[in-house]
């Protein structure tokens, strides 16, 4: 029968430290963490185009509403309306896109920090995750294990 030890001999039932220096811990967080900065941004990207879309219909219809002698609603106006909120939010969705991916790949350390600090505006959830990512970014082992020298550039690895 195999014994629970944790010396790195037979019957070892730890699981094998980190290659990164990082703890199982550190190493969890920052998996759920890029995730959810993926999904975020995935769904304010998925908004703000939903929302430019909206924009461009409200052109047509007022167009055609007005091209058969109508008062339909001034289209210019709607579609204003919605793209001054869809390209923030179609940026924002793009920035947590790559943050996550940042976060995957542990590169740059500056942009990572500053988004996550620019995410706390976003009451609730932005709020919650940037303050739990500025948590983890301020760690002296999860910094170290961002930019190792000879590490692959590709993002989508």
């Amino acid at each position: 029968m195999n014994d629970l030890r944790s010396d790195g001999g037979p019957g070892d039932c730890a699981p094998p430290a980190p290659a990164t220096g990082l703890s199982g811990s550190q190493e969890t967080t920052l998996r759920v963490l890029w995730i959810l900065y993926v999904v975020l941004g995935a769904m304010l990207l998925a908004l703000g185009l939903a929302m430019m879309a909206a924009g461009s219909v409200a052109v047509v219809l007022g167009a055609a509403a007005r091209h058969h002698g109508g008062h339909g609603p001034p289209g210019a106006f709607f579609a204003f309306m919605f793209w001054i909120y869809a390209v923030p939010l179609t940026a924002g969705g793009a920035v947590g896109v790559l943050e996550g991916l940042l976060l995957r790949k542990r590169r740059n350390l500056t942009f990572c920090t500053v988004v996550a600090a620019i995410s706390c505006a976003g009451i609730p959830w932005g709020t919650a995750l940037g303050v739990v990512t500025l948590v983890m970014l301020s760690q002296p082992a999860v910094r170290a294990a961002f930019d190792r020298p000879g590490d692959s550039r590709d993002l989508f690895r």
